[in-house]
């Protein structure tokens, strides 16, 4: 498995987590579940952008929305899947732009 497919599992498990369980804010977890439903059609090549930063922008999505998610989430479980998933897509979006080679 490649690791852009294992990082796109982990944050659209996470963001299904979110909006299962957390019940404070829902709409940064819904907009996280939906940047991560596109970044894992992307990544399985189901939709094709032709835009060349498509997938750094979906990325970018999901790691605002992490962000956020994890600066107001109040349960412990919460801020630190958000976190987990804030930390995948930057570290993503990072790679991408060949910030860290």
């Amino acid at each position: 498995m490649s690791m852009r497919l294992f990082f796109v599992l982990v944050t659209l498990a996470g963001s299904i987590y979110l909006f299962v369980r957390e019940h404070n804010d829902r709409r940064f977890a819904i907009a996280a579940l939906v940047a991560s439903s596109i970044g894992f059609l992307l990544q399985l090549n189901v939709i094709a952008l032709r835009v060349h930063y498509a997938r750094s922008v979906v990325w970018a999505a999901i790691a605002i929305c992490a962000g956020l998610m994890w600066t107001r989430e109040g349960s412990k479980n919460g801020a630190t899947v958000a976190a987990a998933m804030a930390l995948v897509s930057t570290l993503t979006v990072a790679l991408s732009l060949r910030l860290l080679r």
